[in-house]
C-alpha cells in the first residue's frame, strides 16, 4: 500500500515538475483550402420573378489546430508567437437575388500553413529523464476570399459543372487571442533560431 501511494505521489509530482521546450520549428508548406456555404440558394425555373434571400450568412472558425501529438502541442503552445495561435473567425452576410432556373452558393478560400515543431519534455520519472517530442499544427492566414458562384438549376437538377463566379468579397478574419492573459512567447527570434516568422 505504501509503495503504491509513493508511486502515486511521484507521478503527481512528475506531472507538476515536467516541462516541455521547443528546439526547432519548420514551416512546411502553404496550401489553399475551400470551405463551402452549407446549402445553395436556388430559384425554380417555373418562377416568373427572381427569388430573394435578404440575409445569407456564412461563418468559418479557424483555430490553430494540432494534427499530431496534441499533448505536446498543448504543453508548448504558449511558447509559440501568438500571431500563429490566435483563433480566426471569418464572417460574411449579404442579400442574394437568384434568377429563375439557377442556384447561387458561396465558398471561402483561405491559405493554411502546416508547421512542424521539434523539442523535448523532461520529468522526474523515470530517473529525471528527457524525451524527444514532435508535433505539427495548422494555422490559417487571416486574409480570405469569398466567392459567390452561379449555376443552372433545371427540373430539380443542379449543374455545378457549368458554374461561373458572379462576385467575390475579400474578407479579413476577426482575431481572438488563444489565451486571455499575455503568454510568455519564447519563440520570437529569427528564422535560424526556429522562430515562427513567415514571408
Amino acid at each position: 500500500m505504501t509503495f503504491k501511494l509513493t508511486l502515486l505521489i511521484l507521478s503527481i509530482i512528475s506531472c507538476v515538475l515536467s516541462s516541455c521546450t521547443i528546439e526547432r520549428i519548420d514551416s512546411v508548406y502553404y496550401y489553399r483550402t475551400r470551405y463551402h456555404q452549407g446549402i445553395p440558394k436556388c430559384c425554380d425555373i417555373k418562377n416568373s420573378d427572381s427569388c430573394s434571400f435578404p440575409d445569407v450568412d456564412f461563418t468559418h472558425i479557424a483555430p490553430a489546430t494540432p494534427l499530431f501529438n496534441e499533448t505536446y502541442f498543448n504543453e508548448i503552445v504558449r511558447q509559440i508567437d501568438s500571431a500563429y495561435t490566435k483563433k480566426l473567425t471569418f464572417k460574411v452576410s449579404y442579400p442574394l437575388t437568384v434568377n429563375p432556373g439557377t442556384c447561387k452558393a458561396g465558398v471561402l478560400v483561405v491559405s493554411e500553413n502546416i508547421v512542424n515543431i521539434y523539442g523535448q519534455c523532461c520529468g522526474i520519472i523515470p530517473y529525471f529523464s528527457c524525451g524527444q517530442e514532435s508535433t505539427y499544427f495548422k494555422h490559417t492566414d487571416p486574409q480570405g476570399t469569398y466567392y459567390i458562384y452561379e449555376y443552372p438549376f433545371i427540373n430539380g437538377i443542379s449543374k455545378i459543372a457549368d458554374s461561373s463566379i458572379v462576385k467575390l468579397l475579400n474578407i479579413t478574419a476577426d482575431i481572438q487571442p488563444l489565451f486571455k492573459a499575455p503568454s510568455k512567447q519564447l519563440v520570437n527570434q529569427d528564422q535560424n533560431n526556429g522562430a515562427l516568422k513567415f514571408n
